[in-house]
């Protein structure tokens, strides 16, 4: 989510500052660095950025210290050793086996970190994680 939408958000958002100009978007307020129109619209680009990565940071902690204190902010101890992949949807995000994925093997096995194999390559412990 961080990747997506905090980086991606600055980055878009930055690069209106760079970009942006009247000859396509008549509502532009200024002109942006590549079209002349020096660092203000960058700026504002930056200022507005911070307003919402501010703003979200806290209405997040508010949100976080309100489930914690409910005592709704943590899974239950089965669920997080036996994998919350499992408790929450019902499978795992990784499958360990060498059989498993499709087109002959996961994409561990084909890397080598499989599980040992006989002579006749045939796994000789399973090492599928849960479920």
């Amino acid at each position: 989510m961080v990747g997506v939408h905090f980086v991606g958000g600055w980055i878009g958002s930055l690069a209106i500052g760079f970009f942006a100009t009247s000859q396509v978007n008549a509502v532009a307020a200024r002109e942006s660095l590549f079209y002349g129109g020096g660092l203000d619209q960058l700026w504002r680009q930056f200022v507005g950025s911070g307003a919402v990565t501010i703003y979200s940071f806290v209405v997040a902690a508010v949100l976080a210290l309100i489930l914690k204190s409910a005592k709704v902010f943590r899974v239950d101890d089965d669920a997080e050793v036996g994998g919350i992949d499992i408790a929450d949807h019902g499978e795992t995000a990784y499958d360990f086996t060498p059989s498993g994925g499709s087109g002959g093997g996961s994409a561990f096995a084909m890397a080598g970190l499989g599980a040992p194999v006989d002579a006749d390559g045939k796994a000789t412990v399973s090492q599928k994680v849960a479920g």
